[in-house]
């Protein structure tokens, strides 16, 4: 069964890096701009605790937005937070722990261990972001095909074949390949229950025909997937169009 979701998928190292990059420099520039307004009135003693607080707070807002602007992936503003915290504790405690040795040296431990952990834990909250996108021509059309009345066979068959094509046309480019290989399984399930009926009718037999042609045009947009126009493909396959002449000669016939 084909399984819309890509959960399993993980946000890449260097998009995160990229991502804490840029989230970290427009909070810097926000931090500096607050606590140089309101740092005077805030007691020496508590002031580190309070820059590390409201640079976390000013990343954990920045970050979700540089997450969606250079990546496909997306986080909430609380796991922001929780990233964001944890990459400015590291840092705090590195500076600590360095405390003794100025230079350049120091200053680059410190941001290759903040940022190593910020990146881990950005990696493990970040899920890939899922966009509903319009329905294809071929989506309605196949829809209205298989509106009208139809036999059980036909019609179990027809919604796998629904199926298929709803999946592939919200896959991202890069899921393509993936998900072609999961329809030819699933459109070959489809084509295998109609045979194992025995005999089949003219329309019948077309409906597996055009379930045979479609498995090879998958095939094909599997391989050109990388162009980034497979919506596009889907509506051009001539296998739907056979599909939906059987659908119709088949609910013609059955009514």
């Amino acid at each position: 069964m084909i399984a819309p979701e890509t959960e399993d998928r993980q946000l890449e190292l260097w998009p995160a890096v990229g991502a804490l990059l840029l989230a970290g420099l427009v909070a810097g520039i926000a931090s500096s701009v607050f606590l140089t307004t309101f740092g005077n009135a805030l007691a020496g003693g508590s002031l580190v605790v309070v820059q590390v607080l409201v640079s976390a707070a000013f990343t954990a807002l920045a970050l979700p937005h540089a997450l969606r602007a250079i990546t496909e992936f997306e986080i909430s503003t609380g796991e922001a937070f929780a990233v964001s915290l944890g990459t400015a504790v590291v840092a705090l405690a590195a500076a600590i722990l360095f405390a003794r040795a100025a230079g350049p040296a120091a200053a680059g431990l410190s941001l290759v261990g903040s940022l190593t952990v910020g990146t881990q834990l950005l990696r493990w909250f970040a899920r890939p972001r899922r966009v509903t996108k319009p329905p294809l021509a071929a989506e309605a059309e196949l829809a209205y095909a298989s509106a009208s009345s139809l036999p059980a066979d036909v019609d179990h068959a027809a919604a796998r074949v629904r199926l298929v094509l709803s999946s592939l046309s919200q896959a991202a480019p890069v899921e393509v390949p993936r998900y072609v290989q999961e329809a030819l399984v699933e459109l070959e399930e489809a084509a295998a229950g109609l045979e194992s009926e025995g005999e089949l009718d003219a329309p019948r037999r077309l409906f597996v025909a055009g379930i045979r042609q479609l498995e090879g045009e998958l095939v094909e947009l599997a391989e050109a997937a990388w162009r980034g126009d497979h919506r596009s493909a889907i509506n051009r396959l001539s296998g739907l169009r056979t599909i939906e002449n059987a659908l119709s000669q088949i609910s013609g016939s059955h009514e």
